[in-house]
């Protein structure tokens, strides 16, 4: 298990070798999930509105809740990744 600190702008180094592992470059984005006791850091890859379109077709007629798309994502993939992880 890696550390590292905390700035007071709150943010933290993500340790190179995770960084490689999960395949993370600079300026990739990454999303934190609250997971009970710990924190879950998930990289996210490719642009959330480029399968807007997609979304959108199967909305039947309903205008999309685009926060609630966006933190559904966001959950299953931080889902996934733990997954991944506790099967490492």
């Amino acid at each position: 298990m890696l550390g590292t600190s905390v700035t007071s702008n709150g943010q933290v180094t993500v340790p190179k070798e995770v960084r490689d592992a999960l395949g993370i470059r600079t300026g990739d984005k990454v999303y934190f999930v609250a997971d009970q006791d710990r924190a879950i850091m998930v990289p996210i890859k490719g642009d959330i509105w480029s399968i807007r379109g997609a979304l959108q077709k199967h909305a039947k007629k309903k205008p999309l809740d685009w926060k609630r798309v966006r933190k559904e994502i966001k959950e299953w993939r931080a889902v996934r990744q733990m997954r991944r992880t506790e099967g490492a």
